[in-house]
């Protein structure tokens, strides 16, 4: 997301807010995502090309790594 804040600071706030967003998403409900690889994780696409790997410990998700995926 660096490179992105540093070309187009918009658009990096508009995808921390998506990230954000899922992650909320994710709280409320959590069978919404699919089962990550690593048990009692979710993987989330926040859009095509990023993934959020996340887990859920009470009220809390905590995000174990966001990254941008290739095709």
């Amino acid at each position: 997301m660096v490179y992105i804040a540093q070309h187009n600071p918009v658009a990096a706030i508009d995808l921390d807010l998506e990230f954000e967003a899922k992650a909320e998403n994710g709280r409320k409900r959590r069978k919404l995502y699919e089962d990550g690889r690593v048990k009692g994780t979710r993987e989330i696409v926040v859009r095509p090309n990023y993934v959020m790997i996340c887990r859920t410990i009470g009220d809390v998700v905590e995000v174990l790594r966001a990254a941008q995926q290739w095709s």
